[in-house]
């Protein structure tokens, strides 16, 4: 029985190992995915310069102080304007400091506040500037019969200092939202400093089918997947969504299979965004022992609560903190006899920071994260007796993903490169379905994900760079993967820790289909991972 029990267990973990592959691929994908708004400044001058012209006549200043209100808002302006103390002015430099203090304000987003000069007496030494902050009168929709609360996409409320990076947070909050589009526009109000917030909203129908087909299963469970899922905008009418899936191999045959079944909900209070998801799934597959065969299944459930929190926003970049909670619980049969021994229910914490970065026409977007393993709402802990060198349920493991999108020109052919990278870290020995895996169409590309390498240690590498077909709805793109792996566990694979591949495919959008088809061949490690040759693979998404 025991080689059953192994077998159990290796398949229960490589089935998760492939699903979290793909849900961690297609996650990264919708995070670079997810609405940006840049509102764009001008400034007339270089704010980070503090000389001035030499003109006569000439005053020195031993101080330049800021007045009116919000001053605590607006240290920063003079901690700015102190660098001027010692500064010889006269009637140019005095409009000069202005212009570049108001320029600075605006940079910081503050497009509405000005800065002004005073009739004054200089001979004391002191240059006097007045503050006129930008404050928010009031936030209407523009259709005053429009339903639907912008106070939980929107961080600010009348009254509070009007900042342009707020208005991108309130934007993007309700942009993402697919079937509403959303403008706010400045519109100035009855008293000096103030403004409205007008909010038009154009939105379409709430709710969206996307229906999947590929080859991306194994042949121990079926390759061929199908899913559907819905999507309802706005149920509840605060901005938030609501997402249904299913999931199945395609045959629905009696000898092997898989099921899947997700949802998630996710709403936004401000800076804030809150998301609930959960998702089942089950597998089945029948097994050849030595005499007879047996059914081998395995089913698993994952609940996630993340919180994310937007903590920095200019006007080239955003860096924001998020916390995430998972409970797993998962078990393992041979025919209708639970392996007790590989049940689990464990929790897990990971706190992340966050950060998408502008670099001309390049976007970098960055994800750093610490996940521990907790003994939270009945987290497992690990037995009485438990090893160093054992698996262990208190693990902490480090995650990065990096990706770098670049569009640029080749002559007339316009071009984009992505390049990601995607590792993980741990000291410690972990348990199957928290390694790190290698091998197929979402970590190294080129082997068709029959067999992998999985370790605790580890990282990917891909690049792809993709070119339209003309006029053709259609792109060509040829791609390079690398990935390694590390950790106690690699040593089953003998010397083997590193896949190298390549893939070349056509993608392209047929009305409301799209589709990718693609193949790819291993370059190197292929002598400890059979693999066909080459790997092809296919995937068609219809969106109604």
């Amino acid at each position: 029985m025991l080689p059953c029990i192994g077998l159990a267990q290796t398949t229960l973990d490589q089935q998760e190992q492939r699903e979290r592959a793909q849900r961690e691929a297609q996650a990264r994908q919708q995070q670079r995915a997810t609405p940006d708004v840049r509102l764009t400044t001008s400034r007339g001058t270089d704010f980070h310069r503090t000389d001035l012209p030499a003109e006569q006549p000439c005053f020195r200043l031993d101080s330049v102080r800021l007045e009116g209100p919000h001053l605590a808002d607006f240290a920063w302006v003079q901690r700015y304007l102190d660098r001027y103390a010692g500064k010889c002015a006269g009637r140019r430099g005095i409009e000069l400091v202005v212009r570049r203090t108001s320029d600075l304000i605006i940079d910081r987003g503050y497009v509405t506040t000005r800065v002004g000069v005073a009739a004054q007496d200089l001979s004391t030494g002191v240059l006097h500037l007045t503050l006129v902050p930008g404050v928010i009168r009031r936030i209407r929709y523009a259709d005053s019969t429009l339903a639907g609360a912008w106070q939980t996409a929107l961080p600010m409320r009348p009254g509070d200092l009007l900042n342009l990076r707020d208005v991108e947070q309130g934007l993007e909050q309700m942009k993402r939202v697919p079937s509403q589009d959303v403008n706010i526009d400045i519109a100035p109000g009855d008293v000096p400093g103030a403004s409205d917030l007008v909010i038009t909203v154009k939105r379409s129908r709430p709710w969206h089918l996307v229906a999947t087909l590929d080859d991306a299963g194994s042949r121990a469970t079926g390759r061929g997947q199908a899913g559907i899922s819905a999507g309802f905008d706005n149920p509840l009418g605060i901005n938030d969504i609501l997402s249904l899936g299913y999931n199945h191999d395609v045959w629905q045959s009696t000898g092997h299979g898989t099921r899947g079944v997700n949802a998630s909900y996710s709403v936004p209070f401000g800076r804030w965004l809150f998301t609930l998801s959960a998702y089942d799934y089950a597998y089945h597959q029948t097994v050849a022992g030595y005499q007879t065969t047996f059914l081998s299944r395995g089913k698993s459930r994952t609940t996630d609560l993340t919180v994310q929190r937007m903590i920095h926003r200019n006007g080239s970049g955003k860096t924001s903190l998020e916390l995430r909670l998972g409970k797993r619980k998962a078990h393992s049969f041979i025919e209708d006899t639970e392996v007790t021994s590989q049940r689990r229910d464990v929790t897990s914490a990971e706190l992340a920071l966050v950060q998408r970065q502008y670099l001309g026409a390049a976007q970098l977007d960055l994800r750093l994260a610490q996940r521990r393993g907790v003994s939270w709402f009945g987290g497992q802990r690990d037995a009485p007796g438990h090893q160093p060198s054992d698996p262990s349920f208190g693990y902490r493991l480090w995650i990065l993903d990096a990706s770098l999108n670049l569009p640029f020109q080749a002559g007339a052919l316009p071009l984009q490169w992505m390049s990601e990278l995607h590792a993980q870290c741990s000291g410690e020995t972990l348990y199957g379905s928290e390694f790190i895996t290698l091998g197929g169409r979402y970590t190294v590309r080129g082997f068709d994900g029959e067999q992998t390498l999985a370790a605790e240690r580890g990282w990917t590498w891909r690049n792809t760079l993709t070119a339209p077909l003309g006029a053709l709805p259609a792109a060509l793109y040829v791609g390079f993967d690398v990935g390694h792996i590390g950790g106690p566990s690699k040593n089953i694979y003998g010397t083997e820790h590193t896949l190298r591949g390549g893939v070349f495919g056509l993608r392209g959008q047929l009305g409301r289909l799209g589709w990718d088809v693609f193949a790819g061949w291993a370059l190197t490690g292929g002598r400890v991972l059979e693999t066909r040759r080459p790997a092809t693979g296919f995937q068609l998404v219809y969106q109604y």
